[in-house]
């Protein structure tokens, strides 16, 4: 229950939560989610799966990419609820630092979904506008926006999405929105 509250503090301060979220709600979404495990997650077209493979591998289900972990949720949520998803499992909501990095969750998404399927990651603008940072703390510097994006439509748009448009490239989008996401990590050791 307190990594609920802990969690649902910190998307309220940045005003990432919804007016009904309550550390009681997130924590039972959480656990729907779990079915009130700590078991490692594998990603399946529709749905995810429990992996009892977790203590042959370290993030068994997850693609690796270089020194990080990727999984592709197939399963429309907030922002802030994608983050809590992706935190449950020592993760956050991925952040990309490269066009290789961009190019590989791309073609993570296509391989699961058959398409280039909108999907969140983990940046945000939340706590100031125009400045935006990552969910996991990492220097925000690659960014693929599609042309005239960034714009925070009317004020409320604090949230990246990929794949946005023909190009596939990245739009700001209100956080409120319900998008399948992509998880990322960097474990340190497993």
């Amino acid at each position: 229950m307190t990594i609920a509250i802990r969690l649902c503090a910190a998307a309220l301060c940045f005003n990432l939560c919804t007016a009904t979220d309550r550390p009681e709600d997130l924590m039972t979404h959480v656990n729907e989610i779990f079915e009130n495990g700590t078991h490692s997650l594998k990603e399946g077209r529709s749905r995810t799966m429990r992996d009892t493979t977790a203590s042959k591998n370290c993030w068994p289900g997850w693609s690796k990419q270089g020194s990080r972990y990727f999984l592709y949720v197939n399963r429309a949520m907030s922002w802030a609820d994608a983050e809590v998803y992706c935190q449950v499992s020592k993760a956050n909501l991925a952040s990309i630092h490269t066009p290789a990095e961009h190019t590989y969750i791309q073609e993570l998404v296509r391989r699961q979904t058959g398409s280039y399927t909108e999907a969140w990651i983990g940046g945000t603008d939340a706590v100031k506008t125009w400045q935006w940072f990552w969910s996991d703390g990492s220097k925000f510097f690659y960014q693929d926006w599609v042309g005239g994006e960034p714009n925070n439509l009317w004020g409320m748009e604090k949230c990246i999405q990929i794949n946005y448009s023909r190009d596939h490239r990245w739009n700001d989008l209100n956080c409120a929105n319900r998008l399948p996401f992509i998880c990322g990590t960097r474990p340190e050791s497993c």
